[in-house]
């Protein structure tokens, strides 16, 4: 009887360090831009399929 207490209390405390976490709600500090807000000037690293650009090409 007691190896089942025992395995049973052991069991219990697995599963609650286990089981998942309750969720949080979301920030709303967003860092996006507003309905109509110009957006930043940005330049990505390009690439063909002939190898690299010596340029980054530019979104603007």
């Amino acid at each position: 009887v007691r190896l089942c207490r025992a395995t049973l209390t052991i069991g219990l405390f697995l599963g609650l360090a286990i089981a998942p976490k309750p969720m949080t709600a979301q920030d709303n500090t967003s860092s996006l831009l507003e309905v109509g807000q110009m957006a930043p000037d940005f330049a990505l690293p390009g690439a063909t399929r002939y190898g690299t650009l010596k340029e980054p090409v530019r979104l603007s």
